[in-house]
């Protein structure tokens, strides 16, 4: 519980620090809710190349898979899934900017897909990868 609460906290200063850097220019935004540990919705408002958030935990149990579903207006989005290792503590800041992501999706047009995943946890880096609008919605059933 406290993991999980910890990468919520994560996700909410990474959401906060990309709301403040598109307020400066009020005409870019690139924001990921994370309500619960089974969902995220991503918007992104002609979010910029580059800009760049990460979601707090998706927790998949066994049998369960990560649908994504996506209408892009334009642009493209990449969505990497990093596996949390349990060990971690909670006082660790994870880095994943040398890891290479368990999945990822390049994410442009309107489509959906589904994936299997082994169980865990489950963080999700979002970049926009050249300038997008639109929404993304991740979902474990």
């Amino acid at each position: 519980m406290r993991k999980s609460l910890y990468f919520v906290l994560i996700a909410v200063v990474n959401a906060a620090m990309t709301g403040l850097t598109a307020c400066s220019s009020s005409s870019s935004a690139l924001v990921a809710d994370s309500s619960s540990d089974k969902a995220c919705i991503i918007q992104a408002d002609n979010a910029d190349k580059d800009a760049a958030v990460t979601t707090g935990s998706l927790v998949v149990e066994e049998g369960e898979t990560i649908h994504v579903s996506w209408n892009l207006e334009k642009g493209t989005i990449r969505l990497e899934f990093f596996a949390v290792p349990e060990e971690q503590s909670i006082d660790e800041v994870p880095d994943y900017s040398n890891q290479q992501p368990d999945i990822f999706f390049d994410l442009s047009g309107t489509d959906s897909q589904g994936a299997g995943f082994n169980p865990g946890t489950y963080m999700v880096n979002i970049t926009v990868i050249e300038k997008a609008t639109g929404t993304v919605e991740i979902n474990v059933a």
